[in-house]
């Protein structure tokens, strides 16, 4: 299940974007497949993955394929969770080096129940025009929608093959 894009203006006053998939495998699961930075690009087409230290504060470069090209930002990771029901990792800073708009972005992972997890994107803005945000929002959506779309293939494809597996085992012990 996917929840349709959400544009709206933050608490802050930001222009803001949320995406949402719900993902049909345990949140360790989802985790560990957003996280495997190195296989990303193997099964993402849009975010590509960070280099550098993945932990609270670490300074990582976030890398994305925007229109055929990789493109590098530099952000610390700001925004953090580790609890055993809810993964968060993310950043604030500017969009570029010296840049003016601020990248506020989330990466959130959901326990729904013990093999579903909620995946969410939320970004919001700061620093940019009321002109350019409505067009940045409607461009960014299509790359997060379609970066929760890959992720969830990927998730529940590796889902799938063990349990295929133990249940061909059981058949085959009987």
């Amino acid at each position: 299940m996917s929840a349709l894009p959400t544009l709206f203006t933050d608490s802050q006053g930001r222009p803001a974007i949320q995406t949402q998939i719900v993902i049909n495998a345990p949140l360790d699961q989802v985790w560990s497949v957003l996280t495997d930075f190195s296989a990303m690009p193997e099964w993402s087409s849009t975010f590509q993955g960070l280099e550098g230290p993945f932990e609270h504060g670490g300074d990582v470069t976030a890398i994305y394929r925007i229109f055929g090209r990789l493109s590098r930002f530099r952000h610390p990771l700001v925004h953090w969770d580790d609890s055993e029901t809810r993964k968060v990792f993310g950043w604030s800073a500017p969009t570029s080096e010296g840049g003016s708009v601020i990248d506020d972005h989330y990466y959130i992972a959901e326990m729904m129940g013990p093999n579903q997890t909620r995946f969410i994107q939320t970004d919001a803005f700061r620093g940019m025009s009321r002109l350019m945000a409505p067009l940045m929002l409607r461009l960014v959506r299509r790359w997060y929608v379609r970066f929760n779309h890959d992720l969830k293939a990927q998730v529940e494809e590796k889902n799938i093959l063990p349990q295929a597996f133990d249940s061909e085992c059981a058949a085959a012990t009987r």
